[in-house]
C-alpha cells in the first residue's frame, strides 16, 4: 500500500487598482489544491488506485478600466470562485500473457460564481465628470452548480513490441453523465431586476476500439473507431425547453514507420463528429435581450454537432545517445459546422451576449516543432515553434459601427495567432537545485467576429529557481522580466459615459496582461 498526499496554494493580489473603492486586492487571487494518491497491489496480477482532488478558489475580478491602464472604477467588483470536489477509482487485473483488464470510475461536484460590474463605474464617477447621458448601475452573475460521474472499462490485449505479424488491440465501453444548474442574475437601475434558472443535463454513452497490426519490423497500422450515442435535455424557469439526441461516429488510420537511426515516421487521417448542444448562457439571457437580437439568436440557442477531418504528418527521433530529440508536425483540419465561440454586444439592453456559432465551415492547418538537447548532463536547452493558418467561410454577426448584422467572411478565426514559440534555458545546479529562464512569445489574432480588431502580439521572459526535496519543494518565480505591456482579451463597445470621451461612443478596451512579476510557489507531499 502506497500513498502520497500533495498541498499547493497561491496567494496574490492581482495587478490592478480600484480607484473608486481605494483597494488594490479586489482582481486578486486565493487558490488551495489538495491531491491525494492511494496504491494498493494485493498480488502480482491486480492493483487498484484512488485519486481524490479538492480546489477551492475564491479570486476577484476586477479587470476592466475606461482608461486602458491599471486602474479601475467600479463599485460592485466580480469574482470567480470555484469549489471542486473530485474522486476517481481504478483497477487494474492482468487476465492472462496477452489481455488486462482496466476499469475506471470517477466523479466530480463544483460549484462556480462568476460576477462583475456590468457598467464598470461607481456613481461618484460621473460627479468627477460630465456625464449628460448619465450612467447605469448594474452586475451580471452566473451562478452555476455541476456535478459529473462517469464509468469506464477498457480491455487491453497484444504484446509490448510490435514486430512483423504482431498485434495489440483496444476495447472499451464509456459513458459520462452531466448536470449543470445555472442562477443567472442581471439587477440593473436602467434595464430592472432579471434572473432566471437554468438547468442542462448530458449524457454520453460510446463503444470504442482499436487495432495495430506489425506488417514488418518497421512499419505499422493501427484503425480506431468509437460510436457515441449523446442525448441532452435542457429547461428553464422562463419554460424554455430544448431535447435532443444524436449518434456520432470518428475513426482513424495511422502508418508508422521506424527507421533504422531510431526516428519514426508517422501519418494519420482522422474523422470525427463533436456533438452539439445548448448556448445556456445565451439561453439565459435571452428574455432580457432586445427584440432585433432576440430574433437573431432564436435559431442560435441550439448550436450543431461539428464534423472534421483531420490529416497528419509527423518526424520524431531521438540522436546524439539519447542527448537531441526532436519532433516536426504538419496538419490540416477541414473543419464543417465549426463551432466557433462568438460574442455580440446587445446595446438596447446592456448585454454581452456569448455562444457557439455552428454555421459556418472553417479551416486550420499548420507546422509544430519541438527540440530538447542536453548540452551536459546538467544543462539542457529547448525550443518549440508552431505556425498556424486558420479561415471561417462564413460567419454572420452584429456590427456595432454599420449598427447592423453583416457577415464575416474569409477571415482568421478568433485568438489564432499565426505564431507561437518558446526557447530556454535548464540548470541542474546540484541535486535538489534547478534554474530556468525561457523566452515565449505569440503572433497578434483578432479578438471577436463581431469586429475587426486585433491583439497585439508580445514577447516574454520568464526564469525560475526551483529546490526540491523527496516531501517538499519551493519554486521562486519572475514572469515578464522586461515588463512588456501586452493584452490578453479585447473588448470593442461603448462603454463610456463622460461626454469628454465621447459618451458612449465605441471603443477598443484591452485587458490588461500581468505586468514583471514575482513570487513563490511552495508544494508539500505527506
Amino acid at each position: 500500500m502506497q500513498g502520497r498526499i500533495a498541498i499547493q496554494r497561491n496567494v496574490g493580489d492581482g495587478h490592478f487598482k480600484n480607484a473608486a473603492l481605494d483597494r488594490d486586492d479586489l482582481a486578486d487571487f486565493d487558490e488551495l489544491t489538495v491531491r491525494a494518491k492511494l496504491r494498493w497491489r494485493p498480488d502480482e496480477r491486480s492493483r487498484y488506485g484512488l485519486n481524490l482532488l479538492a480546489f477551492d478558489s475564491d479570486n476577484g475580478y476586477d479587470v476592466w478600466s475606461l482608461d486602458n491602464d491599471r486602474t479601475t472604477q467600479s463599485d460592485e467588483p466580480g469574482v470567480d470562485r470555484q469549489e471542486v470536489l473530485g474522486l476517481t477509482l481504478t483497477g487494474d487485473w492482468q487476465l492472462n500473457d496477452r489481455y488486462s483488464l482496466r476499469a475506471l470510475a470517477s466523479r466530480s461536484d463544483a460549484d462556480l460564481l462568476y460576477s462583475y460590474d456590468v457598467d464598470w463605474i461607481s456613481p461618484d464617477f460621473c460627479v468627477a465628470f460630465t456625464c449628460s447621458f448619465g450612467h447605469d448601475t448594474a452586475t451580471e452573475s452566473f451562478d452555476r452548480s455541476q456535478d459529473q460521474t462517469s464509468v469506464e472499462l477498457r480491455l487491453l490485449g497484444g504484446g509490448r513490441s510490435l514486430n512483423a505479424g504482431q498485434w495489440r488491440q483496444v476495447a472499451g465501453l464509456y459513458f459520462k453523465a452531466t448536470n449543470e444548474a445555472l442562477r443567472y442574475a442581471y439587477p440593473s437601475a436602467w434595464y430592472g431586476d432579471y434572473s432566471v434558472a437554468t438547468d442542462y443535463e448530458t449524457s454520453r454513452a460510446a463503444a470504442y476500439g482499436e487495432l495495430e497490426f506489425g506488417l514488418s519490423d518497421r512499419l505499422s497500422f493501427s484503425l480506431g473507431a468509437r460510436l457515441e450515442a449523446f442525448e441532452d435535455d435542457y429547461g428553464d424557469s422562463n419554460g424554455v425547453a430544448h431535447d435532443n439526441s444524436e449518434t456520432l461516429l470518428n475513426a482513424e488510420l495511422r502508418a508508422k514507420y521506424r527507421l533504422g537511426n531510431g526516428g519514426l515516421l508517422y501519418a494519420s487521417v482522422a474523422a470525427a463528429e463533436k456533438p452539439g448542444g445548448v448556448n445556456v448562457s445565451a439561453s439565459s439571457q435571452f428574455a432580457l435581450m432586445s427584440a432585433a437580437f432576440q430574433n437573431f439568436m432564436a435559431s442560435k440557442i441550439r448550436f450543431g454537432s461539428e464534423r472534421l477531418v483531420n490529416k497528419e504528418v509527423g518526424y520524431k527521433t531521438v540522436v546524439l545517445t539519447g542527448r537531441l530529440s526532436f519532433r516536426a508536425a504538419a496538419f490540416h483540419t477541414a473543419r464543417s459546422n465549426a463551432q466557433l465561440e462568438s460574442w455580440m454586444w446587445d446595446d438596447a439592453a446592456g448585454l454581452w451576449i456569448g455562444y457557439l456559432d455552428s454555421t459556418s465551415d472553417g479551416e486550420n492547418y499548420g507546422v509544430e516543432l519541438e527540440s530538447l538537447l542536453d548540452l551536459t548532463p546538467r544543462l539542457q536547452i529547448f525550443a518549440n515553434l508552431a505556425i498556424l493558418r486558420t479561415e471561417v467561410d462564413d460567419l454572420m454577426t452584429f456590427d456595432l459601427d454599420a449598427f447592423d448584422f453583416l457577415s464575416r467572411s474569409g477571415r482568421d478565426q478568433t485568438k489564432s495567432p499565426k505564431h507561437q514559440y518558446s526557447a530556454g534555458l535548464n540548470a541542474t545546479l546540484s541535486a535538489n537545485l534547478s534554474a530556468s529562464i525561457s523566452v515565449e512569445g505569440r503572433g497578434g489574432s483578432f479578438y471577436g467576429y463581431y469586429h475587426d480588431g486585433r491583439l497585439g502580439g508580445y514577447d516574454l521572459v520568464n526564469a525560475n529557481v526551483r529546490w526540491m526535496t523527496e516531501r517538499f519543494s519551493l519554486n521562486l518565480w519572475a514572469r515578464n522580466l522586461a515588463d512588456e505591456k501586452y493584452a490578453t482579451h479585447g473588448l470593442y463597445f461603448g462603454a463610456d459615459p463622460r461626454d469628454d470621451f465621447g459618451f458612449w461612443s465605441n471603443r477598443t478596451y484591452e485587458q490588461r496582461g500581468a505586468p514583471r512579476s514575482f513570487g513563490i510557489d511552495a508544494e508539500f507531499r505527506l
